[in-house]
């Protein structure tokens, strides 16, 4: 059983592209395109790291008026990185990746202790999910 794990939260088109959501609501993404590259470069060097995706699933006005990001059957919704074989993927419904039972009971199953946490939106899901780790 592995003790940590390197836990990637909202690789979503929504969050990754500059024809996603967030891109027309905020002036250039190239922090994002760069954090992009290197978590999709982490997902495919050889290590004894673990990985879990943890994406999104939103529901339309979720966080505001015309605020649709990540809406399962969207172009948006769609994870923009490529993910291992076997890597374990997993929703969630808030900001935190915790808001979903699932999300701790692999946690606990799995023996992972330690969280190395990598993302799109540092300010929003990351630090949720981050300050619920604690």
């Amino acid at each position: 059983m592995a003790s940590h794990c390197i836990i990637i939260i909202d690789p979503q088109l929504d969050f990754t592209s500059e024809d996603g959501a967030y891109a027309q609501r905020h002036t250039g993404i190239t922090a994002i395109s760069k954090a992009k590259d290197a978590i999709q470069q982490l997902l495919y060097r050889k290590s004894d790291h673990s990985f879990v995706v943890v994406y999104a699933d939103y529901v339309s006005n979720q966080f505001g008026d015309g605020l649709n990001m990540c809406i399962p059957g969207t172009p948006g919704h769609a994870v923009s990185i490529s993910v291992p074989p076997g890597t374990r993927r997993i929703s969630k419904t808030q900001h935190s990746a915790f808001s979903n039972p699932s999300f701790i009971t692999h946690l606990h199953q799995s023996g992972i202790y330690h969280l190395y946490l990598c993302g799109f939106l540092a300010e929003y899901c990351v630090k949720k999910t981050a300050m619920d780790a604690l």
